[in-house]
């Protein structure tokens, strides 16, 4: 499904505006805003999601609701663009972890994750963002803006070779090896944004809830109770 797609299916439902041009602009500019949000983290203050409308040169211009604004690249640690990924201005300023400190073990409270929202699709995107936002809140862990700043990664991994389309999550270490994946759940709706949505919080809800109890008992008796472990 397009933006096209989503635009007339959200304009049907508004009913006797459906055939206003000024509502069709307006679900377009929610659509498009919506899908386009970059996360920058400066060197002082806190990071902020934004839509970012050039970083080809000394600064960066992005966009707040109608308003321009712009940051150096020498006051920006990183940026984790919507497709591109993470592209690091200032690593000298990221307070890179020491795997070795773990307190317990990987999954205790208080220990540090990177969860990754780059890609291009939108389900993918909104998935691994909300999941991002619902870590935040919850606090179980802390959720930081780089894997250098982590103990592990969780990646939102979208699957689309199935009908209807499903989503799980992989657990890794910071070199990239695999430790958990997830069973997976559904992630199909007419809107990509609620199947993104509702494919988070299943994960969520279903798997990663399960981890903050998770010891080596436990996992002896229930390895393979919610998915796959690899070590």
């Amino acid at each position: 499904m397009d933006f096209k797609d989503i635009i007339l299916q959200l304009a049907e439902r508004v009913g006797k505006f459906k055939d206003s041009l000024s509502t069709l602009l307006f679900l377009f500019i929610f659509v498009f805003i919506s899908s386009a949000q970059d996360y920058i983290k400066p060197v002082n203050g806190d990071g902020f999601y934004t839509n970012i409308t050039d970083a080809s040169g000394d600064l960066i211009i992005y966009k707040q609701g109608s308003t321009l604004f712009s940051i150096a690249k020498e006051d920006v640690i990183l940026v984790e663009f919507i497709e591109k990924g993470l592209i690091y201005y200032n690593k000298q300023y990221i307070n890179e972890l020491d795997v070795t400190d773990i307190t317990g073990y990987i999954f205790s409270k208080g220990n540090c994750v990177y969860v990754p929202y780059f890609g291009n699709k939108i389900v993918k995107r909104r998935g691994a963002y909300n999941l991002r936002n619902i870590l935040k809140e919850d606090g179980f862990w802390k959720v930081v803006d780089c894997p250098e700043e982590a103990h592990f990664i969780i990646e939102f991994v979208l699957n689309e070779s199935v009908r209807p389309n499903t989503a799980h999550i992989l657990i890794k270490e910071r070199d990239g090896k695999v430790i958990f994946k997830s069973k997976s759940v559904n992630a199909t709706s007419p809107s990509p944004y609620r199947a993104g949505n509702k494919a988070a919080t299943g994960l969520y809800e279903n798997y990663l809830k399960k981890l903050y109890s998770y010891n080596k008992k436990s996992f002896e008796r229930n390895k393979n109770l919610y998915g796959e472990w690899y070590k």
